[in-house]
């Protein structure tokens, strides 16, 4: 019997003492996951052309970004590559892929590699260095 209960004490030790605490993110990865949101809600607000939250989202690019909104729609994907953390900003590089219906039946396709970066403090677009994926591509 000794041994039995022994048997049934020994998996649930090992088990028990092989489970691990679950550790709290770093304010740097959260602060990576916020800049992230930070890009995927520009890029939703392109998409759909809201002016008022452009403005709201990238002051410094808002003027640009919003030149580039002559499409009937556009449809954007985005893949995270990279993310650098420094005193002054967070820089989140990433692959992108783009659709733009320019008339009807007109549709461009671009894809491209851009760092996208960010004011630490604020958590706000600053600049995008690279392959804009906010720019309509040149129809060839």
């Amino acid at each position: 019997m000794k041994k039995y209960i022994a048997l049934l004490i020994l998996p649930a030790l090992i088990i028990y003492g092989c489970a691990t605490d679950k550790k709290k993110p770093s304010d740097d990865s959260h602060s990576a996951g916020e800049a992230y949101d930070h890009i995927i809600a520009v890029k939703e607000a392109y998409e759909i052309k809201n002016v008022f939250i452009i403005k709201n989202l990238v002051p410094e690019l808002s003027e640009h970004i919003i030149k580039e909104l002559s499409f009937e729609k556009a449809e954007l994907s985005f893949e995270k590559r990279l993310v650098r953390i420094n005193k002054t900003s967070i820089i989140i590089n990433l692959k992108w892929q783009g659709l733009w219906w320019i008339e009807k039946d007109r549709k461009i396709e671009n894809r491209g590699v851009a760092d996208f970066v960010l004011n630490r403090e604020r958590m706000i677009l600053s600049r995008i260095d690279g392959d804009n994926p906010f720019i309509i591509p040149l129809a060839k």
